[in-house]
């Protein structure tokens, strides 16, 4: 068993993107990027930030736009053999190859680096239209000229895709002296993604936070995605109340730990459960994860560093491993 156990948790380390973030940037709402007629997951989605549209330094490659980043230096690099433009996202300041300083910045998003689309658009000779919505999330649209779609066309053929992507689901490890950590997911073509995380800790930030905080927690983080169920540690029963009261559907988690642990890695390795760039303090704990060595008649992880890591395997074993209807049986009315 102990053999086993330990495979799992090697699954788990390893089928996580080791890519570094931040805790999640609240929005008010959701706005896709969309690469000519191409939609984008909503791990990619675009940012206001101080009123201007920003969107990861990744959605100009199919534009032949090349992309770096130096962690040393916190700086994003995009280039093409003609172009050179450097974003130091700690200062603010952007340059290019002949230090001609501009005044647009980029930012760093949930671990990922950002830059504003206008900017960029207008520097590499690229259109870009923001698109009002239908109801599921707007749309900040890139394109050249080898976009077919005018946008009303585009928004009205991406229209189902938007549906599917926007529609959520929320895991829950409640803590109140301990962190608390909360992942957003959405289901794209069979694939659960954890697109976004609100993680908490009291005593690094040195205040314990109210249910009602919490509640508003999930609000920022919902972002106005209807949520399908918020899976919650069973033994909150305050908090799990006050999400009701909230209008929330929340529902309690299966928490069996070792059935939960050999899902999620089943999930994992057959790439229908994918963790996402901006989850960075799930990205932190899968790397200190592990069984604790002590514990006497049965195999259980140590209890430290597994907030994040307790949430995903409730989503894991309560909905990704089983079938959409299993809230029934947990929700106590």
């Amino acid at each position: 068993m102990k053999k086993r156990a330990a495979a799992v948790l090697t699954a788990l380390c390893l089928l996580a993107a080791l890519l570094p973030g931040e805790t999640a940037h609240a929005v008010t709402d959701v706005c896709f990027v969309s690469v000519n007629d191409r939609l984008l997951e909503l791990s990619s989605k675009a940012e206001n930030i101080g009123g201007g549209w920003y969107v990861p330094c990744t959605a100009f490659s199919e534009f032949g736009i090349n992309y770096n980043y130096f962690s040393s230096s916190s700086t994003a690099m995009l280039f093409t053999a003609q172009k050179q433009f450097f974003f130091e996202l700690g200062t603010g300041v952007t340059y290019d190859a002949s230090d001609n300083r501009y005044s647009a910045s980029g930012a760093l998003v949930n671990g990922v680096a950002y830059v504003p689309v206008n900017f960029m658009c207008a520097q590499f000779g690229l259109a870009w239209a923001y698109i009002v919505g239908n109801g599921s999330g707007s749309i900040c649209r890139i394109k050249d000229s080898a976009a077919v779609l005018s946008d009303d066309q585009f928004l009205s053929a991406a229209a189902s895709q938007m549906a599917e992507k926007y529609a959520a689901y929320m895991s829950c490890d409640y803590g109140t002296a301990n962190p608390f950590s909360l992942g957003l997911w959405g289901l794209r073509d069979g694939v659960w993604y954890r697109v976004a995380e609100y993680y908490y800790d009291s005593r690094r930030a040195g205040r314990q936070k109210t249910d009602a905080e919490y509640v508003r927690a999930v609000a920022r983080l919902a972002a106005g995605r209807p949520l399908r169920y918020i899976v919650v540690d069973p033994s909150a029963a305050s908090f799990i109340q006050a999400l009701r009261r909230a209008g929330y559907p929340a529902v309690k988690a299966d928490n069996d730990v070792c059935s939960g642990i050999r899902t999620a890695a089943d999930l994992l390795r057959s790439g229908a459960l994918v963790i996402c760039r901006g989850c960075g303090d799930a990205i932190r704990e899968f790397g200190l994860y592990c069984w604790d060595g002590g514990a006497v008649g049965r195999d259980a992880p140590v209890k430290q560093n597994d907030h994040a890591m307790d949430d995903i395997r409730y989503f894991a074993v309560s909905v990704a491993g089983g079938r959409d209807g299993f809230a029934a049986a947990w929700a106590e009315r």
